[in-house]
């Protein structure tokens, strides 16, 4: 990955930033394994749910629209850790780009728990599987949700230090006067 003899200046500290992307790794596989196993079981649900005293409510046919949405969002969220991965290892990843893909991960997976809960209140989670599938999936977008919020936290961690030894690194050599005279391309000063 990153050798010390090869390697630039990098921000990371791969003691805290492996262990978040092997929590986000282990969770969205098994998440979206589970929405698959979900949209093979109810793509030909029948549009009818009934409740514990066997009365019967019309939902429309098919796989539910919360299964999709947290499908995609788990499939992006998936690719963007791997592309930041990738980053990391070509010298690729900084600490803007980082901190921006926190950003979209985390708002971006609040949409499917708020559908989720939404879900728990429709005449779709009447039925006691369609609450197991939609709790075990909720429980599934909460456990992401700490190791997503990590990834932020420490992204802006890694962000503002960045930025303050950039920021001191120019105030530094900005007000040395002998190098703000010196020619450029040369060893010497003038």
């Amino acid at each position: 990955m990153l050798r010390d003899h090869a390697r630039k200046y990098a921000p990371w500290r791969l003691i805290y930033i492996v262990p978040i992307w092997c929590l986000e790794l282990f969770l969205m596989p098994i998440l979206v394994v589970g929405l698959i196993f979900i949209v093979v079981i109810t793509r030909e649900s029948p549009g009818t749910v009934a409740d514990k005293a066997g009365n019967k409510f019309p939902v429309s046919p098919g796989v539910p629209i919360w299964v999709i949405i947290n499908l995609i969002a788990a499939s992006i969220a998936l690719v963007l850790t791997c592309m930041e991965m990738i980053m990391l290892n070509m010298r690729d990843l900084s600490p803007g780009i980082f901190c921006g893909f926190s950003i979209v991960k985390l708002v971006m997976w609040f949409v499917p728990i708020a559908l989720n809960l939404y879900t728990f209140s429709t005449k779709w989670s009447v039925e006691l599987v369609n609450k197991i599938m939609l709790g075990v999936a909720l429980g599934f977008d909460f456990a992401l949700l700490i190791p997503l919020s990590l990834s932020l936290v420490y992204a802006f961690v890694v962000f503002k230090r960045f930025r303050n030894s950039a920021n001191g690194y120019l105030e530094t050599h900005l007000n040395d006067e002998a190098a703000y005279r010196q020619k450029l391309n040369t060893g010497m000063y003038g």
